[in-house]
């Protein structure tokens, strides 16, 4: 599973103790509430490598962070539309993003 091979290559190798510690330190999630530049977090449910408890609550984020949740869209695919004719969600979502707040 991802999670032994955390535990056994990735912990190890990067210098955590296992895949929990991995996990816990480096996370960004106990950051979130003092981020103060404007954020964007996007997140699919059916991501493959990121289980339902790592979505951040309201409550850990601070006012400057903007939580986009989305049903789909994999571990950073976000991809729309048919086949022969793909729509990449997040290189529209990310500019305009970002054009709200560049001047």
């Amino acid at each position: 599973s991802l999670r032994e091979f955390d535990d056994r290559i990735t912990a190890p190798l990067h210098g955590f103790r296992d895949a929990d510690d991995y996990y816990t330190r480096a996370s960004c999630k106990p950051y979130l509430a003092a981020v103060t530049t404007p954020s964007l977090v996007i997140h699919a449910a059916n991501d493959p490598f990121m289980s339902p408890s790592v979505v951040p609550k309201a409550s850990d984020l601070s006012a400057a962070i903007t939580l986009e949740l989305s049903n789909h869209g994999g571990h950073v695919g976000f991809v729309a539309g048919q086949p022969w004719a793909p729509h990449y969600w997040l290189e529209s979502r990310v500019p305009a993003f970002l054009a709200t707040h560049i001047a």
